[in-house]
């Protein structure tokens, strides 16, 4: 099977934008105004004292911003990934800015079609993957101690060859019938303590 190893990932550039958020005297309106003006979105996270290594550059880049032509959600048409990023980040920058609450960061990806039993559906008739399909969403929840970014894909159908336990994310679904619950899986290397981000 293709794909993420399981729905729900904090993925290293995430956890640095937690962190980042966190930041004392953060310039937001300055950072406002950059995210309204259009610039990179890479080039003003970088700008704004985010360490993205050269891989990780790469990687957001291309599969995420789509900026060769050859990003993940290309299908059935290329989805404006670095707009919505950008109008999510202008929002969130605002709400950080007022609230003075911290970011929680997680990306979520839809289970593909043909998935489906896996995650707890009947599976296995749709091949087409019309997960595909499903628009990219961001969302943002306030809470009273943080705000709670959620960025939520069609399954990028990354082909995963191993895998480790994240426990700062526990997943519960039906296994072959038995109620499971487990830490999460996200790609090997890629857990809560490292620096380098390849999905």
């Amino acid at each position: 099977m293709g794909g993420m190893p399981d729905l729900i990932i904090k993925t290293p550039f995430l956890r640095m934008l937690d962190q980042a958020s966190r930041w004392e005297n953060l310039p937001y309106n300055r950072i406002i105004a950059d995210l309204r003006s259009g610039g990179n979105l890479v080039d003003l996270a970088k700008r704004y004292g985010l360490r993205i290594d050269p891989d990780e550059e790469r990687h957001i880049r291309v599969d995420w911003l789509n900026e060769t032509g050859q990003g993940w959600w290309q299908s059935p048409k290329p989805q404006p990934v670095a707009e919505l990023i950008r109008s999510a980040m202008i929002k969130l920058t605002e709400l950080a800015r007022d609230t003075g609450k911290p970011v929680d960061s997680y990306w979520i990806c839809y289970p593909p079609d043909s998935d489906a039993e896996e995650y707890g559906g009947a599976g296995g008739a749709n091949q087409d993957d019309s997960s595909q399909d499903q628009p990219i969403e961001i969302d943002i929840a306030v809470s009273d101690k943080q705000l709670t970014l959620l960025l939520q894909t069609p399954d990028p159908r990354y082909e995963v060859p191993e895998y480790e336990d994240d426990a700062t994310v526990w997943v519960t679904r039906l296994v072959d019938g038995c109620v499971t619950t487990r830490p999460n899986h996200v790609p090997k290397g890629q857990g809560p303590g490292s620096q380098s981000e390849s999905y």
